[in-house]
C-alpha cells in the first residue's frame, strides 16, 4: 500500500507525508538430497525443510522543503520505520541411507538432545522500530563577471540522528527417541514423514518424546543510535568543479543477549570522520576528466554481532554472529574519464583502489564434526580495478524504428583483491584474496520501448570465482562458483493502466559451492569436492498499476 500527500503552504514552501506499508508471506519447501563427506563419508542423505514466514514493513516520512530568499533553501525529514517478521513452525529433518545398502529405507535421524540439525522445528520472532530526523541547509553564492553568470558557489550543511531499536526470540524443539523405546525404534525412523510424527508415533511410552533445546543465547535485543553532522562546498573554477565535505558520526551499538556460559551487554560507541574530494575537469562539452576520494564505513549489523546461531539449511551449517565485531573503515579513490554522447547516455573508463582497515569477512570455524560460519575482522586488505560502463540509445545508430527503439546498458569490473590477517594468524594463510570479491563482474542490459505504451527489458549478470567462507588448516575455503542470470521484464500500458511481467533467473542456473580441497586456490571438478549444488528455481511475477 502506497500513499504520498503533499501540502503546498506558499509558492515557496511544501510539505509531503510518505507512507509504503507491505505485507509479504513467504511458503519455502527445500528437499535436499546428496552426501556429506565431512560428517558421514558417502552414506546418502534426504532432508527436508518447510517453512513459512510472514513480514511486516512500513515506513512512513514527512518531509518540509521551504526557499528562504533567492539565496538559502532548508528542507527536513521526520520519519519512522517498523518491521515485525514471523516464522512460526520451521521444520527441518535429516534422513539418510547406507551406502553399501542402496535397497535400504531411508531411516530419520534421531539426535541424544535437542539440536538445530535434526527432528527440528524453529519458531522465530522478530519486530524492529526506527525513528529518524535530518535538516539540511543549502546556501548559493552567485557569481557574475561581466554580466554573465561563471558559476555558482554551493554551500551546505546538516546533520542526521537516527535510532533503531530491535528484539529478536526463538525458540527450538527436537523429536527425541528415548533409550527406553527398543523394539520399534527401527520402525519409527523409518515411517514417511507424513505420518512419522503424528499423534500416535508422539508419546512418552513407547514413541517419540518432544523436548525443548532453547537456551538463553538464543534471544537478544539490541539497539544503534546515529548523530552525523557534514559540511559540504561546491566551487567551480574555469573548467575545474570541485566539491568536497567532512562527514562526522558518532555511533553506539548496543546489544543483550548471552553467550554459553554468562550474559553478553555489549556497549560499542565510534567516532568517524569521514572526509570527500571531487576534481571534475571539463574537457569539453560533453566529457570531463574526474578524480575522487572518500572514507565510509562498514558496519556490522545486529545479526552479525548476535551471539545467536542459526542452522543454515541450503549450506548444512550452523551460523552464529561474533560480540567482538569491529566497524570496518574504507577508503575509496576513483579517477575515470566520462564522456555524454547525448543526453541520458554515458560512456566513462576508470581505475580505482580500495583501502580496507578491519574488514568484515564470513568464516568457517571449528566446532564438533561439520563446519560453522561466522564473522569475523582481517586486520587490513586491498582492492583495485578498472571499470567500464556504456549507455547508449540507438536512435542516431539506425533510422530503423524497430532498432531506433533498443537501448543498451553495460557495466563491467576488472578487480584484484588481497587480505592481510596479521602476522599472528594461525592455521591460515595469512594473504589472501579478500572474501565475497569477485574478480570480474558483468552487467549488461538491452531495453525497447515504443510509442505505443509497451516495453521490454533483458538483464544478464555474471561474475567470477569468489570467497563464499574462508577456511583454515581443516575446514577447506569454500568458493561460490560463477553462474550466467538472466532477467526479462514485459509491460504495456493501456490508459491508466499498467500491466508488468517479470521473471527472474529466466535460466535456472545451478548455485555451485565448493570446498578448495587441495587449497590451490582454485576450483578443479575433477579435485574439488562440492557442498551444495542447487537450483533456486525461476521466480515469475505479475503487477498491475492504476494511475488516478
Amino acid at each position: 500500500v502506497l500513499s504520498n500527500w503533499i501540502w503546498k503552504l506558499n509558492n515557496n514552501s511544501t510539505i509531503k507525508f510518505k507512507n509504503l506499508f507491505n505485507q509479504i508471506g513467504e511458503n519455502e519447501t527445500i528437499l535436499r538430497s546428496g552426501s556429506n563427506f565431512l560428517q558421514r563419508g558417502e552414506d546418502k542423505f534426504k532432508n527436508y525443510l518447510l517453512g513459512y514466514k510472514a513480514r511486516s514493513i512500513y515506513i512512513g516520512q514527512f518531509e518540509g522543503n521551504h526557499n528562504l530568499g533567492s539565496k538559502g533553501k532548508l528542507d527536513w525529514t521526520i520519519g519512522g520505520n517498523y518491521i515485525y517478521e514471523s516464522e512460526p513452525d520451521l521444520r527441518r529433518f535429516r534422513t539418510i541411507q547406507p551406502f553399501d545398502d542402496p535397497n535400504a529405507p531411508f531411516e530419520m535421524i534421531d539426535p541424544a538432545s535437542s539440536n538445530l540439525f535434526d527432528t527440528g522445528r524453529y519458531f522465530g520472532f522478530l519486530s524492529e522500530y526506527s525513528l529518524n530526523n535530518s535538516i539540511n541547509y543549502t546556501h548559493t553564492i552567485e557569481r557574475v563577471k561581466n554580466d554573465e553568470e561563471i558559476g555558482s558557489i554551493v554551500l551546505k550543511t546538516g546533520y542526521l540522528t537516527d535510532y533503531r531499536q530491535r528484539n529478536f526470540d526463538a525458540r527450538y524443539f527436537s523429536y527425541l527417541l528415548p533409550g527406553s523405546v527398543v523394539e520399534n525404534r527401527n520402525e519409527l525412523k523409518q515411517l514417511p514423514l507424513t505420518e512419522i510424527f503424528n499423534s500416535i508415533n508422539v508419546n512418552p511410552n513407547d514413541g517419540w518424546v518432544f523436548n525443548e533445546g532453547t537456551r538463553a543465547i538464543d534471544s537478544y535485543d539490541s539497539s544503534n543510535f546515529l548523530l552525523a553532522g557534514y559540511a559540504f562546498a561546491e566551487i567551480p573554477f574555469y573548467k575545474f568543479n570541485f566539491t568536497g565535505g567532512l562527514r562526522v558520526e558518532h555511533n553506539v551499538l548496543k546489544l543483550n543477549s548471552n553467550n554459553e556460559t554468562e550474559p553478553i551487554n555489549i556497549e560499542n560507541p565510534v567516532t568517524s570522520v569521514l572526509p570527500s574530494l571531487n576534481i571534475a575537469y571539463n574537457v569539453s562539452d560533453r566529457s570531463i576528466l574526474r578524480l575522487a576520494y572518500g572514507r565510509t564505513v562498514n558496519r556490522p549489523e545486529f545479526r552479525e554481532i548476535a551471539p545467536f546461531v542459526f542452522y543454515d539449511f541450503e549450506n548444512e551449517a550452523g551460523r552464529r554472529g561474533s560480540e567482538n565485531l569491529k566497524t570496518a573503515t574504507i577508503d575509496n579513490i576513483d579517477f575515470r574519464y566520462e564522456f555524454y554522447p547525448n543526453k541520458g547516455e554515458t560512456m566513462s573508463l576508470g581505475a580505482f583502489y580500495k583501502n580496507f582497515k578491519d574488514p568484515i569477512e564470513n568464516v568457517t570455524e571449528i566446532t564438533t564434526e561439520q563446519p560453522q560460519f561466522k564473522y569475523k575482522n582481517a586486520e587490513n586488505a586491498y582492492s583495485y580495478g578498472l571499470e567500464v560502463e556504456i549507455r547508449k540509445s540507438f536512435k542516431d545508430i539506425s533510422s530503423v524504428p524497430f532498432f531506433s527503439r533498443l537501448s543498451t546498458n553495460l557495466n563491467a569490473s576488472y578487480i584484484i583483491s588481497e587480505v592481510d590477517l596479521g602476522s599472528d594468524v594461525t592455521s591460515q594463510a595469512q594473504k589472501r584474496v579478500l572474501q565475497g570479491q569477485s574478480p570480474y563482474i558483468i552487467n549488461a542490459a538491452l531495453g525497447y520501448e515504443d510509442e505505443k505504451g509497451f516495453s521490454a527489458n533483458v538483464i544478464y549478470n555474471r561474475f567470477g570465482n569468489r570467497i563464499f567462507s574462508v577456511g583454515d588448516n581443516i575446514f577447506p575455503t569454500i568458493y561460490e562458483l560463477s553462474r550466467d542470470n538472466i532477467d526479462l521484464t514485459l509491460s504495456k500500458r493501456f490508459n491508466k493502466v499498467t500491466y508488468k511481467i517479470g521473471i527472474q533467473d529466466l535460466l535456472n542456473a545451478k548455485y555451485r559451492f565448493y570446498e578448495d580441497s587441495n587449497r590451490d586456490e582454485k576450483i578443479e571438478d575433477s579435485k574439488d569436492n562440492p557442498t551444495s549444488v542447487f537450483r533456486r528455481g525461476t521466480l515469475f511475477t505479475f503487477n498491475v498499476t492504476y494511475n488516478f
